[in-house]
């Protein structure tokens, strides 16, 4: 709602037209008073007047204010009220408006489309509509490899990416058929229990193995027959190297 100043201000902004005169003692004022920093060093001649007061008039509904400030310059985007999509009239999907309106054998001047393109059967988890879209990948693809053969077995660089990409496909169908298992398992109690297998023992069936004793050995032997005799053996003597007497010599 706009205040009664305001309102005297676009009266007189409007009866004073053209006249540069009259513009200048209604414009100039709410911009100059409110700090604008466009009017330091402004000629005020006739263009820059004129260009103010379309401004004005053009800013001061979106933008109420009896003078100037940022927010005067701010952009403004007005909501309104929010449409269904179900409930829109002559808008999205309908003969008039297809693409394919001269080749659709159900094409129908005035009605919207004919074909029900979400149906009764619905994929309704995740591996169903992988299934479908597999399907509907190799679909295309033989389409795709008649046409090849039909324009002389040249290669055709969209089949091949519509072959890349149902292998993208049926490799997450597959992906998605693998069997994951992983068990997590968490125990608390005494540190007996753990000792003796505890919980681990009653799901596996098997105790944890305990760690074996340590041999007593006595510190002195209490007879010779305690102690491994050793074999005597004799010192083997290594060879003497004669040094051999050069030829001629004597």
């Amino acid at each position: 709602m706009l205040d009664e100043s305001i309102k005297k201000r676009i009266s007189l902004i409007t009866e004073a037209g053209d006249d540069i005169d009259d513009l200048k003692d209604c414009v100039c004022p709410f911009f100059e008073k409110g700090g604008c920093s466009d009017c330091i060093g402004c000629p005020k001649d006739e263009d820059s007047v004129l260009g103010c007061r379309d401004y004005y008039l053009e800013k001061i509904k979106m933008n109420p204010m009896e003078l100037w400030s940022e927010d005067f310059d701010k952009q403004v985007v007005l909501s309104r009220d929010k449409i269904s999509v179900d409930s829109l009239a002559g808008i999205g999907l309908n003969c008039d408006s297809c693409i394919m309106y001269d080749k659709c054998p159900y094409y129908k001047k005035g009605y919207s489309c004919a074909i029900d393109w979400i149906g009764s059967n619905k994929p309704g988890t995740p591996a169903e509509f992988m299934d479908f879209l597999v399907s509907t990948q190799y679909e295309r693809v033989k389409r795709a490899v008649v046409i090849e053969k039909i324009d002389g077995g040249v290669p055709d660089a969209n089949l091949s990416g519509e072959l890349d990409r149902l292998q993208s496909l049926v490799l997450g169908r597959v992906d998605m058929d693998r069997a994951k298992f992983s068990v997590s398992v968490e125990a608390s109690g005494p540190s007996s229990a753990a000792k003796s297998g505890g919980i681990l023992a009653a799901i596996f069936g098997k105790s944890t193995p305990s760690e074996p004793e340590p041999l007593a050995i006595a510190e002195k032997p209490e007879s010779r027959s305690d102690i491994t005799d050793i074999t005597e053996y004799e010192p083997v003597e290594e060879p003497v190297k004669v040094k051999r007497r050069k030829r001629g010599a004597e």
